[in-house]
């Protein structure tokens, strides 16, 4: 895979560890970090989110489907431990499929392959059953005005920086997210800016600012009081 811009306002880039991630022109900005999209993922939404609920039916919300890095991961996750993952993910804008073509760290993994593409091109708007253990419900939806109807026990919050999406970084937004979250539920994200703090300490939760992935000091774990 080489990189290259792909639409007018998007261009891909490969990224260390065999991932990629890209750069949108429009506010500008990476989706993914530039060090390595695949190790930022599984360092914030696996390692210091996923793999703290001790559960065996686990509902993960995830703000922005992006690439589809998260929710591949997520599906990996569900494998491996025997956990019922019921994954929902919001984006407003889906990036076109022909721009997400399986990352170069599944070495050409016939099933690993076919389980990616099965993710990315799963129907909008509607249950997609991608194995026993997990399937995925993509939606069309801006967080801003979006209502969750159901319960849920860790938000992966990967949407656009403060700096640049701030609408998006709302205590009001995040209030909602409290509203749904399980006692004891989480939202994870990599941004621990102050914009980020302050709205989601805003909403009620408690906070940890944890060591970041490679390029970055510090992330967010925010967790709703038992």
């Amino acid at each position: 895979m080489k990189n290259g811009v792909n639409q007018p306002y998007l261009n891909l880039q490969q990224t260390p560890d065999g991932s990629y991630t890209f750069y949108d022109c429009n506010y500008h900005n990476h989706l993914h970090s530039i060090n390595g999209a695949l190790t930022e993922s599984q360092y914030v939404y696996i390692k210091q989110g996923l793999s703290r609920i001790q559960k065996e039916t686990i509902c993960i919300f995830e703000m922005g489907f992006g690439t589809g890095l998260n929710a591949y991961l997520a599906y990996q996750y569900a494998e491996l431990f025997h956990k019922t993952i019921h994954y929902h993910s919001i984006d407003i804008h889906p990036i076109p499929l022909t721009l997400l073509p399986p990352p170069d760290f599944l070495n050409g993994n016939y099933a690993a392959v076919q389980v990616w593409n099965n993710i990315i091109e799963s129907a909008w708007n509607k249950e997609n059953r991608i194995s026993d253990f997990f399937n995925i419900k993509k939606q069309k939806q801006s967080i801003i005005d979006y209502q969750i109807t159901e319960n849920i026990d860790i938000v992966f919050y990967d949407a656009f920086a403060p700096s640049v999406q701030p609408e998006v970084w709302t205590s009001t937004i995040f209030r909602n997210l409290y509203d749904v979250l399980y006692p004891g539920g989480m939202i994870v994200t990599y941004s621990a800016a102050r914009a980020a703090k302050t709205a989601i300490s805003a909403a009620g939760f408690s906070m940890d600012k944890l060591p970041g992935p490679p390029g970055k000091r510090h992330m967010l774990r925010a967790i709703k009081p038992l």
